[in-house]
């Protein structure tokens, strides 16, 4: 008997999808329909408590994560829990306060965050901005109007532009920097202490000529690319042939965890980019050199000995022999 193929994710739809975080249940339970009303966008949202560190709970970051999986989640029966297409973009706006760092760490480097905050409110009648339904409207309409404005615009070019030295997509926990993973690099982009301007800068860029990567150009056709390489010589070059299908569905029972959905996420979207299914890196080192025993970082199974011609590296960092 042929052994059933696993469920995957729905085809990409025509609507971005906007996960929203740190509202209270009342604006929360009421923004989706508003915001849908006004803009072509899918909504999630989840409640959150109290202002402060103690908004961003576990439980309450865990529900809203599942809520933005639910288009690739599926019960026991492989059918989807939400029969929805995959979003386009990726987008979490949420309200930026203490604690809302762990919020954008459980996101990855998936969602592109768009922070909310109102400077200068005055609490009328001790009421915070975010329980004002009229306020957080506004807030909410604002930062989705900015996902589409410099310099967020310029991220998505560049993601979606795919070029063989697009630093952006690399898979973020296995590049190594002079400044230390590039992963952490990210975090602190994405929680606004550092600027993008510079992402790139201290990142070597390399062009190889085909006797330099023989193997890999036989195999993909390509020459004379240029590709990231890290601190440790390696090579990391982005396949854009014999990629390994879409994402696959992930089961609802027993209900995934946070790394769980994280991963597929990550596996999905670069910055609230959707990435082409099975993209991956062929991690190699120059001159056909094959690799010994070298450590990898492997989302599923941790640290990691590859040997052979090169590593295939996923976006969400799921790592195996080449």
């Amino acid at each position: 008997m042929a052994k059933k193929a696993a469920p995957v994710v729905a085809p990409a739809g025509p609507k971005p999808l906007l996960v929203v975080a740190g509202l209270p249940r009342p604006t929360s339970n009421t923004i989706k329909g508003t915001i849908e009303k006004r803009r072509d966008v899918n909504v999630v949202a989840a409640p959150f408590g109290h202002a402060g560190p103690a908004a961003y709970t576990d439980d309450a970051i865990r529900t809203l994560l599942e809520r933005a999986c639910a288009f690739a989640l599926v019960d026991r029966n492989g059918q989807p829990v939400e029969p929805i297409p995959s979003p386009n973009r990726f987008l979490l706006a949420y309200v930026k306060q203490p604690g809302s760092e762990r919020l954008i760490e459980a996101f990855g480097v998936s969602a592109m965050p768009l922070p909310m905050d109102v400077e200068g409110w005055r609490y009328p009648g001790g009421q915070q901005w975010r329980e004002n339904i009229e306020e957080v409207t506004r807030e909410l309409l604002s930062a989705f109007d900015t996902s589409g404005a410099p310099p967020r615009q310029a991220l998505r070019s560049r993601l979606e532009a795919r070029s063989s030295a697009e630093t952006l997509l690399l898979p973020s926990r296995n590049f190594n920097t002079e400044q230390g993973v590039l992963y952490n690099l990210i975090q602190e982009r994405l929680n606004g202490t550092v600027p993008w301007d510079d992402f790139s800068k201290n990142i070597e860029i390399r062009r190889f000529p085909f006797d330099e990567l023989t193997a890999y150009y036989t195999k993909t056709g390509r020459e004379n690319a240029r590709y990231p390489v890290d601190t440790r010589g390696l090579v990391f070059a982005n396949s854009l042939g014999g990629r390994h299908g879409p994402a696959r569905a992930l089961p609802n029972d027993p209900k995934p965890n946070v790394a769980e959905l994280r991963s597929l996420l990550e596996s999905m979207f670069r910055l609230g980019s959707p990435l082409l299914d099975g993209f991956q890196h062929d991690v190699q080192w120059p001159m056909d050199a094959p690799l010994k025993n070298e450590r990898f970082h492997c989302v599923n199974d941790g640290d990691v000995n590859v040997s052979g011609t090169h590593a295939n590296v996923y976006p969400n960092d799921s790592v195996r022999p080449g």
